[in-house]
């Protein structure tokens, strides 16, 4: 017994549990054994206030379905409650039942008015005797012997029915009660304490001296506080969780300014993000009216800074934004990187780099000893998808996109009239001035962090982007490591009361570690009205905010249960308060569409739905010249869904081809080369 004690105790404060979860294993332990753990029944730090108030007025009958409805029920309420006043009975009484109540029962002497403790009470005319024989009473004459017998302690009896109805009270409290000393009331107190029926301790969490508690009612609130603790720790649906992900990272309301992007750029540091979306769907996603310039402005002035991940195709890739003061805290050793093969010319750009610092395309080209310009510039992008060379421009990122036809059109443009075609071709080969220097990311760094060091701050970064750090989050990063590399720091986190770990979310990692404010975020949507109009956010497939497809899993498909949904480049999804609503290729006329099956949930949100694709539709349209058009959904054809009605009442309009939003007057349209693109690239924005 004493080792299965000690077990406890060790559970009860080893810091590596959740407080909640502390808290509801101290409450769940047996009285007596609390006692022995702790020295004392010292409950105020466990015993829930609310829960507190909850039995109290249960105990008390004020609770709403227990108000008396006539006068019977009045004569229980002093029956079971003991001595009232005019005004404790009216508060335990439904309206215009006290007047007549009262009347009736004097009258009939079922009840008797008295002074106790100078003040007016009504008694039921049951306890009569011992009321006499416990205050000095006097009672009226006439009364029933049967009222007025003897009984062996009334004193007791009263002070027995007060604590079961009655949450802990003090000496001085009941004392003054009754109109007795508390010398009186002190040896009635101590031998039911003796007896096990009262516990002596300190149980209100706002209390300052110690209590009296009856063992039952003691047993009742700590049941109610171990309920709401569990509660409390108990881990939200996925669904919310999604619909967290999206408020936690900025896209649900966003901000305007230099500074609202200057946030996204920190909250996003070393997240892997396609180039294609970046800029299209990402930053816009959490910058109000975001542009380009916004981002060259910061990389201009020293404030920010990309590296390279990984490539894409021929024409895409991902890379990680930073600000220039936290890259070297949030870029890996070179003890947890494998050092990439390099071609002889990247192996000779390095060296150049080293020796000359920061350099434009044509001084680095040069220094290289000449040849074809096409080799050097797949040199650097093999450095750059290496990790190993950025630039102090977003240029180069975006010529890339664009298959460099930028550079060309500012050839074209820029060089002078009557210049002959062949330097106009070996101006074409080389980068603009706006292309920025190439340098090394290593220069970006003076001193290299050890694991420990970058695993503690990586910790914290991935905290301030999800608000909660799981297993599942580190593998979505590709943490080197995995969650073990960063988990020591959590748990260091945790016992400084830093972060609070627990189970957050179902479904996911045991070990889960949110900031204070993520748990209280995460709270207020749980609990947050069912009935309030949804809401619907759409974001780029790949964005850190998406949780499908990374931290929880893509919605299962009965009917087509290999739909090959992924979080590629150019994939869009619209989230409905949380759930994945609709999910859309890029350029591709056909999307998958999940709606409730209940009413009325499935009505608004193919309403929230309908709107949000609306808006998708329009911002299309300030890209390029064509609509979006939704030619079918879910396998067949888009006018045989349910959604098709609220499509067509958003704006789209019925064609040939499907549902499509028409481009409207006045709309503005961008480069050429995204109109380009798009043509290119398929049917799903058509004519």
């Amino acid at each position: 017994s004493s080792l299965l004690c000690s077990y406890i105790a060790n559970y009860i404060y080893d810091g590596d549990a959740p407080l909640a979860e502390r808290r509801a294993q101290a409450l769940s332990i047996d009285q007596s054994q609390l006692q022995e753990l702790l020295g004392d029944t010292d409950l105020r730090e466990l015993l829930d206030p609310t829960a507190l108030d909850e039995v109290e007025a249960q105990l008390q009958m004020r609770e709403p379905e227990m108000l008396a409805k006539h006068a019977d029920a009045v004569h229980d309420l002093l029956l079971r409650l003991g001595d009232l006043s005019r005004s404790e009975v009216e508060q335990r009484t439904e309206p215009g039942v006290l007047e007549p109540a009262l009347t009736a029962l004097t009258t009939s002497r079922r009840i008797l008015k008295s002074r106790i403790a100078a003040d007016e009470r009504y008694i039921a005319v049951e306890d009569a005797g011992r009321y006499r024989d416990a205050l000095g009473i006097p009672m009226p004459p006439g009364l029933a012997d049967a009222y007025l017998a003897a009984s062996a302690d009334p004193l007791l009896e009263l002070v027995r029915r007060y604590a079961r109805r009655h949450g802990p009270f003090t000496t001085t409290e009941i004392a003054a009660r009754f109109g007795v000393t508390t010398a009186k009331i002190e040896p009635i107190l101590q031998s039911l304490h003796a007896q096990g029926r009262l516990l002596e301790g300190e149980f209100r969490p706002n209390g300052t001296h110690r209590e009296w508690c009856d063992a039952e009612v003691l047993r009742m609130i700590r049941q109610r506080s171990l309920s709401r603790l569990r509660k409390q720790i108990a881990p939200v649906a996925q669904q919310t969780f999604a619909r967290f992900s999206t408020r936690w990272q900025g896209v649900h309301t966003q901000r305007r300014g230099p500074s609202a992007l200057l946030d996204a750029v920190e909250a996003l540091q070393g997240a892997a993000l396609p180039i294609s979306d970046l800029e299209r769907q990402i930053l816009p996603a959490r910058v109000l009216n975001y542009q380009p310039s916004d981002l060259d402005v910061l990389m201009a002035s020293g404030q920010a800074m990309w590296v390279g991940v990984e490539k894409i195709g021929e024409k895409d890739g991902r890379v990680a934004l930073y600000l220039t003061q936290s890259l070297p805290l949030l870029l890996p050793p070179s003890s947890l990187q494998p050092a990439p093969a390099l071609s002889d010319r990247a192996k000779q750009i390095i060296t150049v780099l080293q020796q000359k610092g920061a350099s434009f395309f044509p001084a680095l080209h040069q220094e290289l000893g000449g040849g074809f310009p096409g080799e050097t510039k797949d040199a650097l992008w093999e450095l750059v998808w290496s990790g190993l060379v950025t630039n102090d421009t977003f240029h180069p990122l975006r010529a890339l996109r664009s298959g460099d036809k930028d550079d060309q059109h500012k050839v074209t443009t820029n060089g002078r009239a009557g210049s002959p075609e062949f330097l106009l071709r070996f101006r074409s080969r080389y980068s603009s001035p706006s292309d920025g220097r190439w340098s090394l990311v290593s220069s970006r760094i003076e001193q290299e962090l050890t694991p420990t060091e970058w695993s503690a701050n990586i910790a914290q970064q991935l905290l301030v982007r999800y608000g909660i750090a799981m297993r599942e989050t580190a593998v979505a990063e590709e943490i080197s490591g995995g969650y073990s590399s960063v988990y020591p720091a959590l748990k260091q986190m945790e016992e400084s009361g830093w972060v609070r770990r627990g189970m957050f979310v179902t479904g996911l990692g045991a070990a889960q570690f949110a900031m204070p404010a993520a748990v209280d975020l995460l709270r207020s949507l749980r609990h947050a009205q069912s009935d309030a109009k949804p809401e619907a956010v759409s974001i780029a497939a790949t964005d850190p905010a998406n949780p499908y497809g990374a931290l929880l899993p893509w919605p299962r498909d009965e009917a087509q249960p290999q739909h090959g949904l992924s979080r590629s480049s150019g994939a869009t999804v619209v989230l409905v308060n949380g759930m994945l609503a609709t999910y859309l290729r890029r350029n591709n006329p056909a999307i998958r569409v999940w709606l409730p099956d209940e009413e009325p949930d499935r009505t608004q949100h193919a309403r929230a739905l309908s709107a949000e694709l609306s808006q998708l539709a329009l911002r299309a349209q300030q890209r390029s010249k064509y609509g979006l058009l939704i030619g079918i959904i879910n396998d067949a054809p888009a006018r045989e869904h349910l959604l098709s009605r609220y499509l067509l009442e958003a704006g789209f309009i019925e064609t040939s081809l499907g549902l499509q939003m028409r481009r409207r007057p006045g709309t503005p349209t961008t480069t050429d080369e995204e109109e380009v693109e798009t043509e290119e690239a398929g049917a799903a924005e058509s004519p």
